[in-house]
C-alpha cells in the first residue's frame, strides 16, 4: 500500500472513532425530570391554565398615585476578550487547530491537511504537531483523537 492509502484508512478510522463515540455519549444522555413546581408552572396533568399573577387594584379618585418605577441602571459590560489565534500557545485549547474554542473532527481534517510537513512548512501551524516530534504525522491525528475521546 502506498503512503497516501495509509493515511487515508487512518482519517477514515479515526473519523468513524469520533463518530462512534458521540453516538454512545447521545444514547447515554437522559435529560433530567421536570422539578414538580416546575411541572405545575406549566400546568402538566391539568387541563387548567397555570396560574396567573395577581392583578393590581385600580385606584380610586383622590388616591395617591403610586411613584414611577425607576429603570434599572445601566451596567457597562467588560470589553471582550480577543478570539484565540490558532498555532499560538496559551491562546487555544490543546488540538483546537481553528480557534472555534472546541476540539472537533473539523480540527482532524486541519491535521490531516498538513499531514507529512513540519510546523510553519506551507503554512502548517505549530499547534498542528500536537506530539512535538517536529512533523505532523498519524501520531499527531492520533493525540488529537484521544483528545476528542476525552473531553
Amino acid at each position: 500500500m502506498d503512503r497516501t492509502f495509509q493515511v487515508v484508512l487512518v482519517l477514515v478510522a479515526i473519523v468513524l472513532v469520533v463518530i462512534a463515540g458521540v453516538l454512545v455519549a447521545r444514547l447515554a444522555y437522559k435529560p433530567a425530570p421536570l422539578a414538580p413546581e416546575k411541572v405545575a408552572e406549566k400546568g402538566a396533568g391539568t387541563s387548567e391554565p397555570p396560574a396567573q399573577p395577581p392583578l393590581k387594584p385600580i385606584p380610586s379618585e383622590g388616591a395617591q398615585p403610586e411613584p414611577p418605577v425607576k429603570p434599572p441602571e445601566k451596567v457597562e459590560k467588560p470589553a471582550t476578550p480577543p478570539e484565540p489565534v490558532p498555532g499560538q500557545p496559551g491562546t487555544a485549547l490543546k488540538g483546537d487547530l481553528n480557534g472555534d474554542g472546541k476540539v472537533s473532527g473539523r480540527d482532524l481534517a486541519a491535521v490531516g491537511k498538513y499531514l507529512g510537513k513540519k510546523p510553519g512548512e506551507d503554512g502548517a501551524p505549530e499547534a498542528a504537531d500536537l506530539n512535538k516530534d517536529g512533523i505532523i504525522d498519524e501520531k499527531d491525528l492520533q493525540v488529537l483523537r484521544d483528545i476528542i475521546l476525552h473531553r
